[in-house]
């Protein structure tokens, strides 16, 4: 679990290698926003162009749920290859990165442990940034019955 709470490349392929199997990214919802809140706390991001994005991470063979993520988008910073990947919602975002070789770093901004539902998970808030500007903030979720169990 620690080693995906610092991961600094793309969570779905973390997750394959840690879990054993293929990762599906569910797309719940995608679309631009007038609020910049993630999961209810304000992101701290700068645009004029924001969009909200929720997905989930799936395992292929139980179809579980491995992570629930939500993200707030600067499209106006993006670059237009990863803006369309993006929109087409079909990949994760660290996959879109790489596939686009784009120079970009993570900041942690917080972590900790939550209750959703009737499940207890660890969840992490995080930046991801290019040349010192952040182009999106992330929060993922990660359920703790999912980790205890590998």
């Amino acid at each position: 679990m620690r080693l995906l709470l610092v991961t600094d490349g793309t969570v779905t392929q973390a997750l394959e290698a840690y879990l054993n199997t293929q990762v599906q990214v569910q797309l719940l919802h995608q679309g631009r926003s007038t609020e910049h809140q993630l999961f209810g706390v304000r992101a701290n991001i700068s645009t004029c162009d924001p969009m909200l994005r929720q997905v989930q991470l799936v395992r292929s063979d139980t179809q579980s749920v491995v992570v629930q993520a939500e993200s707030i988008i600067a499209l106006d910073l993006l670059p237009l290859e990863l803006a369309d990947g993006l929109l087409a919602g079909k990949l994760g975002i660290g996959d879109l990165i790489r596939a686009q070789s784009l120079d970009t770093y993570r900041q942690l901004l917080d972590l900790g442990i939550s209750q959703r539902a009737d499940r207890v998970g660890v969840w992490r808030t995080y930046a991801i940034c290019r040349e010192h500007q952040a182009l999106m903030q992330v929060q993922e979720w990660f359920p703790w019955d999912v980790f205890e169990k590998v």
